[in-house]
């Protein structure tokens, strides 16, 4: 069987992407699809079945994604005239255009690919790279981005942008075909000391992964540290000698020994630290 994507779906889809469809939740990447089937020269009665799959190029090239996930199964819509509506999908997407590939079947036993691939247009995105501090769970993370969990990916294919924008800043992977996403979990973040002196530790940062950066550098990792600080001790003169009250130590003769100071009780823990609330942080890709 032969298929035709039609014209319609080329011109509606381009201005859905860039319009980004009024019933679309503005700040989301979905979009929705309207097109034409012609099978045989002839509208299909339907209903049919339809994948969809984001490509970096307009032929070859590597897919960067598929709506639904392969597991999920096809989308079924329904015919008028050979016409259909797919109310919402959403690649994630970033910024750079892309190229949307296509896969019907009405009735048959597999499915046929449309050619050529439809050009999405893009909206400017969000380049890659970038870092957000995502409220939700791991599992609903949106397609695009990825946890900074230090994860070792590919630096051609999928990544191959990220890879462009950070390189191996936090880590090298295996040295040729990997490197490190950033793993922030469990760290706060710093913006880069940049020559400024802000930084008085900086040469002290080292690589967060093997390969990485190190010094005043993006990507570098800092240990926790106590600064300089003073801390006032009561004396209480007993028989002629000094009493410490904090340390239950002292000296004699009027000479004061040196006595460790530790604070313990309420609001002492076992890290220094501000109030605080958990976020995933995610990167663009």
């Amino acid at each position: 069987m032969r298929y035709r994507n039609g014209l319609l779906a080329a011109v509606v889809l381009l201005a859905a992407v860039v319009a980004r469809a009024a019933p679309l939740d503005p700040s989301s990447y979905a979009f929705s699809y309207q097109g034409q089937i012609v099978k045989d020269g002839q509208s299909p009665a339907g209903p049919c079945l339809l994948r969809f799959s984001l490509w970096d190029a307009e032929s070859s090239g590597v897919k960067l994604g598929d709506v639904p996930a392969l597991a999920a199964g096809p989308i079924a819509v329904t015919l008028d005239n050979g016409l259909f509506t797919v109310p919402a999908i959403d690649f994630g997407f970033d910024a750079e255009d892309r190229w949307l590939e296509i896969a019907v079947s009405c009735g048959d036993p597999g499915f046929t690919t449309l050619v050529p691939r439809q050009r999405v247009a893009s909206t400017g995105g969000v380049p890659p790279g970038t870092v957000i501090a995502f409220a939700g769970r791991i599992q609903d993370i949106p397609n695009g981005w990825r946890l900074c969990n230090g994860d070792v990916v590919p630096r051609a294919g999928l990544y191959a942008r990220l890879f462009g924008a950070i390189g191996t800043a936090h880590g090298s992977g295996d040295g040729s075909t990997t490197f490190h996403l950033p793993d922030y979990r469990g760290r706060f973040l710093r913006g880069v000391n940049n020559g400024t002196g802000r930084d008085p530790d900086v040469g002290t940062r080292t690589a967060l992964n093997p390969g990485g950066f190190t010094g005043d550098s993006i990507g570098t990792l800092q240990d926790d540290v106590v600064g300089p600080h003073d801390h006032t001790i009561s004396l209480v003169p007993s028989s002629g000698a000094f009493t410490d009250d904090a340390a239950g130590a002292g000296g004699t003769g009027g000479v004061l020994s040196t006595v460790p100071v530790r604070n313990t009780g309420n609001g002492i823990g076992s890290e220094t630290r501000p109030k605080n609330v958990y976020v995933n942080y995610l990167v663009k890709y």
